[in-house]
């Protein structure tokens, strides 16, 4: 599953808004400079290709209105392209047809969409999804506080072998306590077990952390569920 995201770090530490439309609003939040994934009212929580990447399914936390679909373009290095839009299987969800099957192993690709208004009033104005290579299948995780550390650890059904990097944020209440980014190497033969320790901050009042994979250190995709086990 791919979760709506671009750039989210910059090369000099500094957060960047995880998803931005193309007048540059901000559509998702970050606290202290450290990005987290919080989407307004109505927004994209998750991007999935269809099994023969003739199409996708593109999941919002919001039903959609019934009275009108709204207009996606699918965009790569080549080109822009019309895409069909179709209600899903449930409220939430907008099925895209392409005309083409997309290569998510050579290329990448963004959805962009125009416009789309939820059924309780709430609009979505120009924003851009990405697609590309798929890493991950199912993500679990767990987290374990003492004292003075957090051990979290990270189970992931690979779907390729390659390297990428487990992101984990320490919070208590809606402040961050730590964060701790680490490359860790994925294999597409099973489930990948790794951990992550967060010991920089005050994390004896961390109530939660929030857990996700990203493509690479200058990317910085988002490439997995997000998932916030409790304390």
């Amino acid at each position: 599953m791919y979760t709506a995201a671009a750039n989210w770090w910059s090369a000099d530490g500094a957060a960047k808004v995880l998803l931005q439309n193309r007048t540059g609003k901000p559509l998702y939040n970050y606290y202290d400079n450290i990005l987290i994934y919080a989407p307004e009212k109505f927004a994209v929580t998750s991007v999935e290709p269809d099994a023969d990447n003739m199409g996708a399914r593109v999941v919002f936390n919001y039903a959609i209105d019934k009275t009108d679909l709204p207009n996606f373009t699918l965009t790569d290095d080549d080109g822009t392209y019309a895409c069909k839009a179709d209600r899903g299987a449930n409220s939430k969800e907008i099925h895209i047809s392409f005309d083409k099957a997309i290569d998510l192993n050579e290329k990448n690709y963004y959805l962009d969409i125009d416009y789309v208004k939820a059924s309780a009033g709430d609009i979505l104005e120009d924003a851009r999804l990405y697609l590309g290579k798929e890493y991950v299948g199912k993500l679990d995780a767990s987290a374990v506080k003492s004292a003075d550390e957090i051990t979290v650890s990270i189970d992931a059904e690979a779907k390729c072998d390659d390297e990428v990097y487990a992101v984990a944020t320490a919070f208590s209440g809606d402040s961050i306590v730590d964060f701790k980014l680490e490359k860790v190497t994925l294999s597409a033969s099973g489930t990948n077990s790794f951990s992550l320790s967060l010991n920089g901050g005050d994390v004896s009042n961390a109530d939660r952390v929030q857990v996700f994979l990203i493509d690479s250190a200058e990317n910085m995709r988002i490439v997995s569920s997000i998932e916030t086990p409790e304390l």
